[in-house]
């Protein structure tokens, strides 16, 4: 994924993300050189306070973005800040 691609990308799930309440951080992991790690082909989204991330769970689960199925599910706030995918 070149970085226009990535950046229209999470404009996209942003814009759609901040339906449910205040975006603090939108995080979309890369691989780095050889190594993969297992955050690739995720996006994680911080909201400002539960209740937003929550309202974002129940509406986005199971709809489709780009032909995949969203997946959403609550991620520990510690593990998001040092990218602990």
């Amino acid at each position: 994924m070149n970085t226009n691609t990535k950046t229209e990308i999470k404009e996209d799930i942003e814009e759609e993300c901040q339906k449910y309440g205040p975006i603090v951080e939108t995080k979309i992991p890369r691989p780095a050189g050889a190594r993969t790690s297992l955050g690739v082909g995720k996006i994680y989204i911080k909201y400002k306070d539960v209740e937003s991330a929550q309202r974002a769970i129940k509406a986005l689960a199971g709809r489709q973005f780009s032909r995949r199925t969203v997946v959403a599910t609550h991620f520990s706030e510690e593990g998001f800040d040092v990218d602990a995918w």
